[in-house]
């Protein structure tokens, strides 16, 4: 055989291959494949949703057979497939159907959401967004709420790191604009050119998913943020673990699993990449495992809420001979505590947290207490004021459509609903009778909730009212505290940026000086009211250079500045661990704990608490403990990043001291000379209560009060559960 015969030969067998395959193909297409997956008995057919007044032409289901409908909101019948996902929905080609598709797997992320979830239908019916009312139109709320800008972490941090010299927020993790157009924020910058993600020819992509430039800022606290603190926002994923979740809307309406795979019906999505929802499903009832995914760091409320608490590595209570089995994101073991008890009473996050507390009002807030509008007066009322109600009185209102998607009883005109502080609803808190009770968003429970007002005790002691203290101040049973902060960031060493989802030179690692959980210290808010304080951060910062060597001056070094004080710092926050049980008086007013002297050995000399605790001596470049806010002249010892918050002052310290020597006889809350205690120190003044003091201390005489029999006061209805105290 000639050469060119034989190469006419191989032309001719290459090419016979080529029909004898797409025949096959088209004989066979991979669609039938999937079908056969599925059913071998049943013979393969193109199945497909016509929607004739959106023009459109559905054929994903030939494939994606024993997909879930998303949910019953959204019956595919009348939404299809592309109408939120986008793609070609007519081809039966795989390249070719999921070309243009909206968000890839995820038509809710924040980029696209705009185009699915708030787009309008061909008759002028909005979906989730472009209505006049701002309840509806979500996807113009959440982007601007700070589950998703995270402007008062980023804020917080920047400030403290000497980034920026205003607590005035300049930037979120994309750039944000107000609906007003009278507020932006630009994108956290690049702390160098070296951490910009290369394109095509190298060429840094300085931009963010918006479209807008992302800056360089030569701020270490911008690389922290983008390493360390960024994958718990609704631009973000975690592709795995503990803290699995997607962007956008699904990051809190999906369930997932910790491998971040789909567990559904539809086999093509079986070998889907992560980050998938175990099932195609929508839910409106996200349950407290659900916002424990983000909320597990940092304060860690949705652990506390349930009574769990990160253990300091030492994998205690073992588990049959073994290390406590229970782990969260990172390996951390957990110590199991006292849970807050409305989780004990069945309660999840959701069933006190509204809509605008999570997805925002529309507004864009500095921080987090701006944003958040329950408050535990909304269901219980104060001393002085019952719950405020609203008596719904159309169809329309909010309060009647939104309950529609949860698992509550309707609410209907005439009903008396809930108000909060700034006059929204609580759409599952109402009157029934002379009751006010809560039925839960997951299942529908009915809860019956105590109202505190005009009822004897602590709540009626004048120092004591809710214009005084936060509620929490005294029903916060325990809260984590992490102590000493110490920040390392090698210059050279690869990191993942998460915002960028590259790595990117320098690696951050963090250790603590110890972690606890116990009472914690008090202050006073940005609101003036006494309420917990936390550690966090207490920055040690550590710039080593390639080799790992220290660069001065960064080394164990603590950032000052005028607008903060100092980088040790404890800000007031809401542990989330509420009992019924308080601690006595003696305990927050002997406690120089609590009034946030610092913890550990010390005595009292004349009037003043003398801490024995030598942080220098421990290498620590400060002379007060970890745990003092504040020495017993009332000089803050530690440095702040809410603005007005703050320590007791050298007046208010006295002053809560002074009661100790009332406690000796007035021990209970009930005691009548707490109800006007002003009066009550002017009468301990006279020589009348004097000479009584002197009899007392001689045992001559008994002054204790003694408060009344509770078993004789009247007893509560039964037939219901109570939500909380």
């Amino acid at each position: 055989m000639t050469r060119k015969a034989f190469i006419i030969s191989v032309l001719l067998a290459l090419l016979l291959l080529t029909l004898i395959w797409a025949s096959h193909k088209a004989t066979n297409p991979e669609w039938t494949q999937y079908q056969k997956a599925w059913d071998q008995e049943k013979k393969p057919a193109v199945a497909e949703v016509r929607i004739p007044q959106w023009d459109v032409v559905d054929r994903c289901p030939t494939c994606h057979i024993g997909l879930e409908e998303i949910s019953s909101a959204h019956p595919v019948e009348a939404f299809g497939c592309t109408i939120c996902h986008g793609g070609d929905g007519r081809s039966l080609d795989k390249e070719a159907a999921h070309a243009g598709l909206l968000g890839a797997q995820n038509p809710s992320r924040l980029d696209v959401v705009d185009r699915t979830c708030g787009r309008t239908a061909p008759d002028g019916t909005a979906c989730h967004g472009g209505h006049t009312d701002l309840d509806r139109s979500q996807t113009e709320r959440v982007p601007r709420a700070l589950m998703a800008t995270m402007t008062g972490v980023i804020t917080s941090l920047r400030v403290v790191w000497n980034a920026q010299d205003t607590m005035e927020p300049r930037y979120a993790s994309q750039t944000v604009e107000s609906l007003d157009g009278k507020k932006r924020l630009d994108p956290v910058p690049f702390f160098t050119m070296a951490q910009a993600p290369k394109g095509p020819n190298n060429i840094p992509e300085l931009e963010d998913r918006t479209g807008h430039p992302i800056s360089i800022s030569g701020q270490w606290a911008d690389d922290q943020w983008r390493k360390f603190c960024s994958r718990c926002h609704l631009w973000n994923i975690r592709e795995q673990g503990y803290s699995v979740h997607g962007e956008g809307c699904a990051a809190c309406h999906v369930s997932y699993s910790e491998d971040g795979r789909y567990h559904g019906g539809d086999v093509t999505l079986k070998q889907a990449v992560p980050v998938r929802g175990t099932k195609h499903r929508l839910t409106t009832a996200m349950e407290v495992s659900q916002c424990q995914r983000c909320h597990n760091r940092t304060t860690r409320i949705a652990l506390n809420y349930q009574g769990l608490m990160e253990s300091d590595g030492y994998g205690t209570p073992y588990h049959q001979g073994e290390m406590n089995a229970t782990r969260l994101s990172g390996g951390r073991t957990v110590y199991h505590l006292a849970p807050d008890v409305h989780f004990e009473k069945g309660l999840h996050c959701i069933d006190c947290h509204t809509g605008n507390d999570a997805m925002g009002d529309g507004k864009m807030y500095d921080r987090m207490r701006d944003q958040v509008e329950v408050a535990c007066p909304d269901c219980h009322g104060t001393f002085e004021t019952p719950p405020a109600l609203h008596e719904i009185e159309d169809e329309g209102e909010y309060s009647v459509w939104a309950a529609r998607y949860l698992k509550i009883p309707p609410n209907r005109p005439g009903d008396r609903i809930a108000l909060t502080s700034r006059k929204g609803v609580l759409i599952n808190v109402r009157q029934e009778g002379t009751e006010l009770v809560l039925y839960s968003k997951i299942d529908g429970s009915r809860h019956r909730i105590s109202v505190i007002t005009g009822k004897s005790g602590a709540h009626g002691i004048s120092g004591h009212s809710s214009s005084n203290m936060e509620c929490y101040a005294c029903h916060t049973s325990w809260a984590p505290q992490c102590y000493g902060c110490h920040d390392y960031r090698q210059e050279d060493a690869l990191h993942y940026d998460a915002q960028a989802r590259a790595p990117s030179p320098g690696l951050w690692l963090e250790t603590r000086d110890y972690y606890r959980f116990s009472r914690p210290a008090l202050g006073r808010n940005s609101r003036n009211k006494v309420s917990p304080f936390i550690p966090g951060c207490q920055v040690l910062f550590n710039a080593l250079n390639s080799d790992g060597n220290p660069i001065e001056p960064f080394n164990r070094f603590v950032f000052r500045g005028k607008l903060y004080g100092n980088g040790i710092v404890s800000t007031p926050g809401f542990p989330h661990t509420v009992r019924t049980e308080v601690p006595g008086c003696h305990e927050c007013h002997a406690d120089p704990k609590r009034l946030g002297l610092g913890d550990g050995l010390g005595s009292w000399k004349s009037g003043e608490y003398i801490s024995l605790s030598e942080p220098a001596a421990e290498g620590l470049p400060f002379q007060y403990s970890l745990e003092a806010l504040v020495d017993s002249t009332g000089r803050p010892n530690q440095g702040q990043s809410h603005l007005g918050a703050r320590p007791f002052d050298s007046g208010e310290l006295k002053r809560i001291f002074a009661v100790n020597r009332c406690l000796v006889c007035h021990q209970s809350e009930l005691d009548p000379m707490y109800s006007d205690f002003e009066k009550s120190l002017e009468e301990a003044l006279k020589p009348k209560h004097q000479q009584l003091e002197r009899e007392f201390l001689a045992g001559k005489t008994e002054m204790r009060f003694v408060p009344p029999d509770p078993t004789e006061s009247v007893r509560e209805p039964e037939g219901s559960q109570q939500a909380s105290p």
